[in-house]
Order: structure tokens, then C-alpha cells, then sequence
């Protein structure tokens, strides 16, 4: 088991993902920009005081990521989509929001960063320089082992990591009971 960047048919599933945020963003009818709203981004959820309320068609959104991240054989099909809270790891302890997908079957966890601003949450779709696209990137974790998404800082760089133990972000390590994936998507 190698830590690499999933390059699978990416220019396939670029195009299909940016076909399918390009629907769904366009059938949105419950975004508001502010001035503090991250351009080209998609209104995913609301938090409030009963907690987090969708502003998706959460079952076309496990579908439509599904089918553009997988190939048809994998079989992958979301149970479940939350929104989680939790603290970076490294050297800095920040909050962060990010969805969740999971197939309890397969034991397959895939993330995405949400741009938390004035408690609504938003899919990022800003293309920056090619080296800072951290907020593009579905991390998928596959395993049974510690096997949960992370978010490392490391010489105040943010990196997506499976469990708590950063040795894949080192070339050449190797993790024992959970594969890694990275998928970047270009709006």
C-alpha cells in the first residue's frame, strides 16, 4: 500500500464533476453572496441552533460524487453524509468543517474542506495557483484501521491525511490498514 495522488481517469471525472457543481450551482436557488462569500463556491449546509441543515439534495450530491470519483466496478455508494467539526492536528489546533461521505460496506470515507463563513458552509470552487488547491481536494480513506480524514499542518501548509499519524505525507512510507486517495477537481 502506497500513499500516492489518485491520477485515474482524471480528466473523465474533471469533466464530469464540473458538469454536475455546474448543475447543481446553477439550481441552487438559496445562495446569497456577500462580500465575504468565497467567489465561484456552492451554499452546502447552514449551521444553526439545531444543528446543521442541508442546502443540497444530499442524494444527488452522494450519487453525483460516487459516480465521478469511482469507476462503476468499485461499487462505491454512499450511506451517509454529514458535516463534520473537528481540530487540525500538527502544529497548529484550528477549528475546521469538512463532508463526509461513507459506504460502511466497502469502509470508504471521502472529505471535502467547507468554507465556514458566518456559520453557512461552502464547497470552494476558486482554482488558485496550482500548489494551494487544498479546498478542491475529495480525500478518500479506505480501511478499517484509524481510518478517518485529518487535516496535518506542517510548516503552516494544510494537508489531508488518513488517522492521526502524518507518515504519509513523507515519499516512500507506507500505512498499514488504510489506503489514501486524492482527487482534484477543476471547476
Amino acid at each position: 500500500m502506497r500513499c500516492y495522488n489518485s491520477k485515474f481517469k482524471i480528466d473523465l471525472i474533471l469533466l464530469i464533476i464540473g458538469i454536475n457543481f455546474f448543475i447543481i450551482s446553477c439550481s441552487e436557488t438559496k445562495n446569497t453572496v456577500t462580500n465575504k462569500t468565497p467567489l465561484k463556491s456552492i451554499l452546502f449546509a447552514q449551521i444553526n441552533q439545531d444543528g446543521i441543515k442541508f442546502e443540497i439534495d444530499t442524494a444527488q450530491f452522494k450519487s453525483t460524487v460516487s459516480s465521478s470519483v469511482f469507476s462503476v466496478d468499485s461499487k462505491i455508494q454512499f450511506d451517509k453524509i454529514e458535516v463534520v467539526k473537528q481540530f487540525t492536528i500538527g502544529e497548529e489546533k484550528q477549528p475546521f468543517y469538512y463532508l463526509l461521505l461513507t459506504d460502511f460496506d466497502k469502509k470508504v470515507k471521502t472529505a471535502r474542506w467547507l468554507d465556514n463563513v458566518a456559520n453557512s458552509l461552502y464547497l470552494n470552487q476558486n482554482v488558485k495557483k496550482k500548489s494551494d488547491n487544498f479546498e478542491l481536494l475529495y480525500l478518500t480513506c479506505a480501511g478499517n484501521k484509524n481510518c478517518n480524514p485529518n487535516i496535518f499542518i506542517l510548516d503552516k501548509k494544510r494537508s489531508w491525511i488518513c488517522g492521526e499519524n502524518p507518515s504519509c505525507l513523507k515519499e516512500g512510507e507506507a500505512r498499514q490498514g488504510c489506503d489514501i486517495y486524492t482527487t482534484f477537481i477543476e471547476p
